[in-house]
């Protein structure tokens, strides 16, 4: 061990390995990432990529369903997996002397899933049940009615668990290409972070993925961003409170923009001292929850801000954000306010890296999106050179009402009735 905390390697196959050293921590977190999820699957059958990840679950050559589970469960860890826009993760944190048990049955359902007819019919049942779970519930359904809103035409405005329709046209045979078209791509990246040597991940690995190789294919063809954000709501009148969600696009994660955009959002709402939790819950007692986050693709990011609010209020409250919306754009903030969303970013980083699962994202998605593994002190150091200005520059660049996607569950309020209440240019 030459001390050195993170690590890359490629295995014989062509699979990408990544390793965090902490050799302080009693656990560890695993995982590998494949480089496809829901903006990579056809419009026909949208939810493909979160169907295919629930579907390796369900069964191995070697292990069964149950199998699968407690053999993680059972050393005391948890094994799960989540689907997101351009990637797909399955992941287990267990005890650290335990991680090749993890390994090995992440290895297996990974790339020896057996896609049983039986279990994919039953699987599709608990899935439309969690399309409907989410869709009746507005705080978690305005999240899909808004990614529409903004990415109009794209992908990216897909729900990624899809619609009842699509999830019903999946088919084993789209299950299983999906899976072995994109599963063992350029992109594909094996992670741990834990108190675990590098060189006996990839000896494990190697022989873990003997049988698999990295597969060439086209790169992935991202759909143009070419449609304006619009407008999205669901009448409600049986509602009390009025489901608000407002999104600006601004900088990408390839973009020197990306950290004054965080910064930017952290200022805004992210936190109870924030301008819009402190205006409007505090001050004016609008709403019980106010707040604003980023999300980043390549190509483009999404700055949203979100609030539920009681239907005689909601005039107000906007004009409220429009108010303090245009102040941003048009003032920089002082040293202090300033100053202290720069330490609260600073602080959240560096906490972070105390989790072994924040650990293994990281290095799985450094390698995806730059490859290479950036380390936290670059990210930090390069916060730290944002200026105030650039807040107030970058405010003024995206807060007008073309870069304006908004979506309302409750009153119809109408894109024209939103963005008059902002007063945005």
């Amino acid at each position: 061990m030459d001390g050195t905390r993170y690590k890359e390697a490629r295995l014989s196959g062509g699979l990408r390995v990544g390793t965090a050293w902490m050799p302080w921590m009693r656990s560890a977190c695993l995982g590998i990432y494949a480089g496809v999820g829901s903006r990579h699957e056809a419009a026909p059958l949208a939810g493909l990529a979160h169907f295919a990840e629930h579907m390796l679950f369900k069964g191995t050559p070697t292990r069964s369903p149950l199998a699968i589970t407690q053999a993680v469960e059972g050393v005391g860890g948890q094994i799960n997996a989540f689907t997101a826009e351009d990637h797909t993760a399955y992941h287990a944190q267990v005890p650290a002397e335990f991680w090749r048990e993890a390994g090995a049955v992440l290895a297996d359902l990974y790339g020896h899933s057996l896609f049983p007819e039986q279990e994919i019919e039953r699987e599709r049942e608990v899935i439309l049940e969690e399309i409907v779970m989410y869709r009746e519930q507005p705080s978690q359904h305005i999240e899909d009615l808004h990614a529409e809103a903004m990415w109009p035409g794209s992908s990216l405005g897909r729900p990624v668990a899809g619609e009842e329709a699509t999830v019903q046209r999946i088919a084993r045979e789209d299950l299983e290409g999906f899976v072995s078209g994109g599963y063992f791509g350029p992109d594909t990246v094996i992670s741990l972070a834990g108190p675990v040597d590098h060189e006996e991940v990839v000896d494990f690995f190697e022989a873990a993925f003997s049988d698999c190789r990295l597969q060439e294919r086209p790169a992935k063809k991202m759909d143009a961003l070419a449609q304006a954000p619009s407008h999205e709501e669901e009448v409600r009148p049986d509602l009390d409170q009025t489901h608000l969600a407002l999104g600006f696009r601004g900088p990408g994660r390839l973009s020197e923009g990306r950290f004054a955009f965080r910064l930017l959002s952290i200022l805004l709402g992210e936190t109870m001292s924030s301008r819009l939790f402190q205006r409007l819950r505090e001050q004016e007692g609008l709403c019980y929850q106010i707040s604003t986050d980023t999300e980043v693709f390549d190509e483009a990011g999404l700055l949203q801000i979100y609030a539920g609010v009681d239907q005689r209020k909601v005039e107000r409250t906007l004009d409220l954000l429009g108010e303090e919306l245009r102040r941003i754009a048009s003032e920089a903030p002082g040293e202090e306010e300033f100053g202290q969303a720069l330490r609260y970013a600073l602080g959240q980083h560096a906490l972070a890296q105390e989790s072994t699962y924040h650990q293994f994202s990281w290095v799985a998605e450094s390698l995806q999106v730059h490859d290479r593994i950036v380390d936290p002190e670059e990210t930090a150091a390069r916060l730290a050179q944002v200026r105030r200005e650039d807040l107030q520059a970058l405010a003024a660049d995206i807060f007008d009402r073309a870069h304006l996607g908004s979506a309302v569950i409750g009153r119809a309020l109408g894109s024209q009735g939103i963005s008059s209440r902002l007063g945005l240019p």
